[in-house]
Formats: structure tokens, sequence, C-alpha cells
């Protein structure tokens, strides 16, 4: 009876730590995407509307790097 009582209570612990677990766990990607969502806004007051501009920019000189890389060399 001891033994069968001291299982049920074994489990319920182990459960209860993996919900903590879990919970832990979701709580850090929360602030994880809080925290991007933060920078977000922050770019987004600094560079305001030029933005998007900056980004197609940083992307087309990438592109540009990469077809050169590939069909110059």
């Amino acid at each position: 009876m001891i033994f069968i009582l001291d299982f049920i209570i074994i489990a319920i612990l182990a459960i209860y730590a993996n919900v903590l677990i879990y919970l832990f766990a979701v709580s850090v990607i929360l602030v994880i995407v809080s925290l991007i969502g933060l920078l977000g806004m922050i770019l987004n007051m600094i560079f305001g509307e030029y933005l998007p501009y900056i980004l197609i920019g940083i992307l087309a000189i990438m592109f540009m790097r990469y077809m050169a890389r590939k069909w110059w060399i």
C-alpha cells in the first residue's frame, strides 16, 4: 500500500515538474519574441520609412555579390 502511494506521489511530482519546465520554456520563448519586436520598433523609430528601402538595398547587394561570384569567377 505504501509503495503504491509512493508511486502515485512520484508520478504527480514528475508531471508537475514537466509542466513547470514547459511553462519556463514558453516564457523564455515569449521573452525572446518580445525582445525581437522591441528591436524592430526601435529600428522603425530610428529609420522610419526608409527601413524597407535599406533592407531591399542590402538584399540587392547580396544578390549582386552572389551573381558575381557565380558567373565571373
